[in-house]
């Protein structure tokens, strides 16, 4: 879900979320329907300061559904969408056309009975227009007022740190449990794409919800000894990322260089892994409730 903070509109800054979570029961032991989502630091803030909500009057710093910029290329995909419905129907109209004109001069025998799944698919690629234009109009409607895309506020926001777990040599990383394969990408093409050189040999099932569960984690040997191969046959991990703006990508995982600190140093490096939390350090927002 691509997300902006009301502070950052003004500068166009945006970025999505990474996951949603329920709250079975708050602080207190009792029962809570709130739902959280968790996000990166920078996308809702634009210090490096903690940021905690407290106090019953405390003012709430509120977070909405697609900045600016997200909003506009929204409204440009439904255009784009009717523009290819449109295309569509024309050739479909003129291939009904070209039958109708057959059937006449009498130069295709059985042309009247072919005339039937063309006219079908010409209604639906109406209908399919006509619903879009509703849909366009709605969104305009509905959602063009940014004050009317608030849809929670920031509940707690840790500062960017690479330090790790107090006692711990393992940062302190967030991770969810399904990653959404959005509709970008078919299910076959998908599979293709993961499994290039093994046809028919996919250990990959798309699910019925394109709610892709995360299992476990990628071992040490694996990282090692990748067990995947890509179209040129070389050893490879295949990964996936759903952005905001690429939404879901298909790519190699590249490998990666880890450095300890030495003793002897008075600054301590950063493994790799101590980076990307800096980078990942989560923030976390809360459900906005009706008024």
């Amino acid at each position: 879900m691509p997300i902006a903070t009301v502070g950052s509109g003004d500068a166009d800054a945006q970025g999505s979320v990474t996951f949603f979570f329920h709250e079975n029961r708050d602080k207190n032991g009792n029962p809570s329907n709130k739902v959280f989502s968790v996000s990166n630091h920078h996308v809702l803030r634009t210090t490096d300061e903690k940021y905690e909500l407290k106090g019953a009057g405390a003012p709430r710093q509120y977070v909405r559904v697609n900045g600016y910029r997200r909003f506009q290329r929204g409204l440009d995909e439904i255009k784009h969408a009717v523009t290819l419905h449109i295309l569509s129907s024309e050739r479909i109209a003129r291939k009904i056309t070209w039958l109708e004109e057959s059937s006449n001069q009498g130069r295709a025998e059985g042309e009247s009975s072919k005339l039937r799944n063309p006219q079908k698919e010409l209604e639906e690629q109406k209908c399919i227009i006509s619903e879009l234009h509703k849909f366009y109009n709605t969104v305009m409607a509905q959602w063009s007022d940014v004050e009317l895309r608030n849809i929670g506020h920031i509940h707690y926001c840790p500062p960017i740190s690479i330090n790790t777990v107090k006692g711990e040599e393992y940062t302190e990383d967030w991770g969810g449990n399904v990653v959404d394969l959005g509709t970008e990408i078919s299910d076959g093409k998908l599979s293709d794409m993961l499994y290039s050189l093994q046809k028919g040999n996919w250990n990959f099932k798309y699910p019925h919800d394109r709610q892709m569960r995360i299992r476990g984690v990628v071992t040490k040997e694996l990282l090692d000894r990748a067990d995947m191969i890509d179209n040129k046959g070389r050893p490879c991990l295949i990964v996936l990322k759903d952005g905001c703006a690429t939404d879901l990508t298909v790519g190699r995982y590249a490998g990666l260089e880890s450095f300890a600190a030495s003793q002897l140093m008075e600054i301590p490096v950063p493994s790799f892994s101590t980076v990307m939390a800096a980078w990942l350090v989560n923030s976390t927002l809360e459900n906005q409730e009706p008024d």
